[in-house]
């Protein structure tokens, strides 16, 4: 009987537990796929779990279409969403005489929903342009793209595309623009920026809190026609559970007002660019608002990866590309993109993981002459090549040389313009001038200049927008011999077509761009560096030759660079480590499973 009994009772508490934990899964919190609704609900979820009231579950539900359906249908009990959005996809008007706030809350009584207070930030929709473009064109606003004469390229979300009354079509025929080409849809807001600003598109559609807003060096256009609405972020209930959970209320209007545009464009940064999960961007947030004390921010995330690279050098798109070439190796490791005067340093004095290199930065040169490769930091991985582009006007004589008259170049600040610089210089050709490229362009423009060297990528959109507007024409660089002397330069050759009326292949020279590490330091023990270095693990051969699988496309780093190597050696000596540690465990494992046997054995026998 006494048996019997205990069943019974472990049989209660079992469905006990089994209601209890029915309970905290009722309470359903649904959320839009993309990064900054699964934090938003990551920290609705964890302010109600925290007032002890419910544990809600996150459930991604899709796009909008998907989140109002789980919605009405009761499959979902409260979300974040933007009143603009809720407005356009019940194809409402907005009626001036009420606030829109009032009016949401009119239209969601007949379907037993309750508004709240707005979160406080706006997430509207942003059409934003590169920086230097928007300068050269005098673009403010979003009318001024009328300009684009054979219409504009368009890259956006692909749920922008389906959108009824606010969405890309709506855009285009509200200003009177036309369409270039297929939209390029991407949903990944550092995808999409990428994307602009590597001349893929003309003008990017994206969200007021994006993180990439930051400093990606691209301008929001004005819209002074007011064709988005605002979307201010608010709370969205079933009325029921309102009723139903006692507290609930109280709890979520905690947070009405709370988080502003620039919290919410810093969290979305930490995702978008930095790579880290929602839920610890969550957790920080909360931090930062004060509902969540210091160091009660649950499981430490792991150590953010340093990622730097010059602060002269124009590499910004490039070092975006990068951190999602990382976060393929380095999936649960936040990146920090950082600018610095010498990222070779940096990495020397342990202050930084990973750094993006031009070739030439692994060839230190003073007073024009170059020294031997600095061995203390490896190639680990080709992200892009990098060309020296000669310009001119177009329309000049036949005969006029490429670098004949005055010749400007990038500033010797810029690691890549320091080369070209060099470069001309041992060759005996007369640099006029040095300055920023942008600059070079326009002097070129204005006739200050008669040709310029300027370094970046095959399609650079800087040079592909100048060719395009001033015009300017792609010259071959000549044969230099002095390119002997700077042996990390490759002949190259930029296809016809690259640019504007560019109708034949074009030759020059080229280097890599480079992702980089600290070399080991064998012959340093103790020193001030490793000292220093010792605060930041190097990265594997094994975590080398997956960067090496992910970048392949791009070729492998040139021989005459130091490598992470001998890689096939060290992942050798790695594979003999795990087979010992395992054997090891293995013949430790029997003996402690024969020592039990033994005691047992030595337990059962005793009298």
């Amino acid at each position: 009987m006494s048996g019997m009994r205990g069943m019974r009772a472990m049989a209660a508490i079992l469905l006990l537990v089994a209601g209890c934990q029915g309970e905290r899964a009722r309470l359903h919190l649904g959320a839009k796929d993309f990064p900054e609704q699964l934090v938003l609900a990551e920290v609705v979820a964890e302010v109600i779990a925290n007032a002890g009231i419910a544990r809600p579950q996150v459930i991604n539900c899709g796009n909008t279409s998907g989140c109002d359906g789980a919605l009405y249908s009761g499959r979902v009990d409260l979300m974040v969403e933007y009143t603009g959005t809720a407005l356009n996809y019940q194809g409402v008007a907005r009626a001036h005489r009420y606030s829109m706030m009032e009016q949401l809350r009119e239209l969601g009584k007949s379907h037993g929903l309750t508004w709240l207070d707005p979160l406080g930030f706006d997430n509207g929709y942003r059409v934003v342009v590169p920086t230097h473009r928007a300068t050269a064109l005098k673009l403010r606003a979003i009318v001024d793209l009328v300009r684009f004469s054979e219409g504009v390229r368009v890259v956006c979300p692909p749920s922008y595309v389906g959108r009824p009354m606010d969405g890309l079509a709506s855009l285009l025929s509200r200003h009177g623009l036309r369409l270039r080409g297929k939209p390029l849809l991407i949903t990944k807001a550092a995808e999409r920026y990428h994307a602009l600003l590597t001349n893929r598109a003309d003008i990017a559609v994206g969200y007021g809190t994006d993180g990439g807003l930051r400093d990606l060096g691209v301008t929001v256009l004005e819209d002074t026609l007011g064709f988005h609405p605002p979307y201010q972020a608010a709370l969205v209930v079933r009325s029921p559970v309102l009723e139903e959970y006692q507290g609930l209320r109280k709890v979520l209007d905690s947070l009405q007002g709370r988080i502003d545009g620039v919290t919410m464009r810093w969290a979305n940064y930490q995702t978008q660019v930095q790579g880290r999960s929602p839920g610890i961007v969550a957790r920080a947030l909360l931090q930062r608002l004060g509902f969540i004390a210091k160091g009660t921010v649950g499981r430490r995330p792991l150590r953010d990866l340093e990622l730097v690279y010059g602060k002269h050098d124009r590499v910004e798109s490039l070092a975006v590309k990068t951190t999602r070439v990382i976060h393929q190796v380095f999936a649960e490791r936040a990146v920090q993109l950082r600018k610095v005067h010498d990222p070779v340093e940096m990495l020397l004095q342990g202050k930084a993981d990973l750094a993006l290199l031009g070739a030439e930065r692994f060839f230190p040169s003073r007073e024009g002459r170059v020294r031997a490769a600095e061995r203390r930091v490896n190639a680990v991985a080709v992200i892009s090549t990098r060309a020296l582009h000669v310009l001119r006007r177009r329309g000049e004589p036949a005969d006029t040389k490429p670098l004949d008259g005055r010749v400007g170049v990038e500033h010797s600040e810029n690691s890549a313009g320091r080369v070209v610089g060099t470069l001309l210089g041992m060759a005996g050709v007369r640099i006029a001038t040095s300055d920023s490229a942008g600059k070079l362009l326009t002097r070129l423009k204005e006739k200050d200049l008669d040709a310029v060297v300027i370094v970046g990528e095959v399609g650079d959109a800087l040079i592909a927008q100048a060719i395009a507007e001033i015009p300017l024409e792609l010259v071959p660089l000549p044969p230099l011999e002095s390119r002997h002397l700077l042996p990390y330069l490759r002949p190259q050759r930029i296809p016809p077509g690259t640019y504007k009326e560019q109708n034949a292949a074009v030759e020059t020279l080229g280097s890599q761009l480079l992702l980089a590490t600290r070399a080991a330091q064998k012959d340093q023990v103790g020193s001030h560096v490793q000292a220093l270095s010792a605060r930041r693990k190097r990265i594997s051969a094994r975590q080398v030759q997956h960067l090496l699988e992910v970048t392949m496309i791009n070729g492998r780093p040139d021989p005459l660079l130091p490598a992470a190597a001998p890689l096939h050696a060290t992942l050798h000596q790695e594979r003999q480590s795990r087979a010992a540690g395992k054997t090891s465990d293995v013949l430790l494992n029997s003996g402690v499973f024969a020592f039990l046997i033994w005691l047992g054995w030595v337990v059962i026998r005793a009298p």
